[in-house]
């Protein structure tokens, strides 16, 4: 008997380290709705008698994963993992938010958008950097980040035909690629981007491209001393 006991014991110690050291992050099934994302543990293969249900080929690694108001998680992904992934298209409704790194993604109803751009001048926390209408196939617009204010924000408001190609790149245009940043803004789309964690010191630039028609639109920028100044 001390023996059996001893036996479930130690698969049951197996099973939970299981369950506690890996997790498979894996979408909901489409049904048309805006998907979101759960966490659920990952099974190891033979810690457990019988059969195991191999779940991999449904299993999507997302680089960023789409946040849904009214549902009770968040899940980012580290900066390494994002860098390597593909271009993340920023689409959907207001308040949806895309974590990619250390950026979170949010779009913005044009309402916002609107009242953002109307109290740019006024005097408030953060500093104001520019405001710009976006034109031509391409443009880029210096993001001085210093010590004093290391945190930046950036809003894009895409009024023209096709998607345009977002970056933030360090020391020039064609710097290398902040991580995560690389994302598509859709036709129609208002979106916000700012960084959780402070950026070192550095001139950072704000690219947009679209090879398939002139851009029409609106951008923005502002920079803080907090992340918590960057709206007020």
């Amino acid at each position: 008997m001390n023996k059996v006991l001893c036996g479930i014991l130690a698969v049951s110690c197996l099973v939970g380290l299981s369950c506690s050291a890996a997790y498979a992050t894996t979408p909901r099934e489409d049904t048309g709705e805006q998907y979101s994302a759960s966490v659920s543990p990952a099974q190891a293969e033979n810690d457990l008698p019988g059969p195991v249900e191999d779940d991999s080929a449904d299993t999507v690694p997302l680089a960023a994963i789409k946040v849904d108001n009214g549902h009770e998680y968040i899940t980012t992904v580290d900066a390494a993992t994002a860098a390597e992934t593909e271009e993340l298209v920023i689409e959907g409704n207001p308040g949806d938010l895309f974590v990619s790194g250390d950026l979170i993604f949010e779009i913005i109803s044009p309402e916002e958008m609107d009242a953002v751009l109307s109290s740019f001048d006024k005097s408030r926390a953060s500093m104001k950097m520019w405001t710009a209408p976006l034109s031509r196939d391409s443009m880029s617009r210096s993001i001085p980040v210093t010590s004093q204010y290391p945190y930046a924000k950036v809003w894009i408001s895409n009024q023209g035909p096709a998607n345009i190609q977002f970056t933030i790149t360090k020391d020039s245009p064609t710097g290398s690629v902040v991580s995560g940043s690389m994302v598509t803004v859709v036709p129609g789309a208002s979106v916000s981007v700012y960084s959780t964690v402070k950026w070192p010191a550095a001139a950072y630039f704000a690219n947009y491209t679209c090879g398939k028609a002139d851009m029409s639109g609106t951008t923005a920028c502002r920079i803080a001393s907090t992340i918590f100044e960057l709206d007020i």
